[in-house]
């Protein structure tokens, strides 16, 4: 976990990545309610986030539905073949 996360946040994650369901922490008999009342959320208006009255902290700059300028550029990977005595049909797989 990142060194920089708040003690509440460093919290809230490690209890929701309890492996064991029966103790993961939005599992338990309150549900849903359990995160939203952790110290984290403390003084989230739940019910003006749900009817769109809050304003977000940032509104990315978007010229059309397929603006992928907010996105990290990573470099494409190069397709590689997967040479396998197993593969036995290495025509079928050759996209992927």
């Amino acid at each position: 976990m990142p060194a920089a996360f708040p003690p509440m946040l460093k919290d809230l994650v490690t209890r929701l990545l309890v492996v064991d369901p029966s103790k993961r922490l939005g599992c338990l008999s309150n549900a849903t309610k359990d995160i939203k009342n952790h110290d984290w959320f403390k003084g989230v208006d739940w019910y003006g986030l749900l009817n769109q009255q809050i304003q977000p902290p940032y509104v990315p700059v978007i010229s059309n539905m397929e603006d992928l300028s907010n996105f990290d550029k990573y470099p494409e990977d190069k397709k590689t073949t997967v040479k396998s005595k197993t593969n036995k049909y290495p025509e079928i797989f050759a996209e992927f």
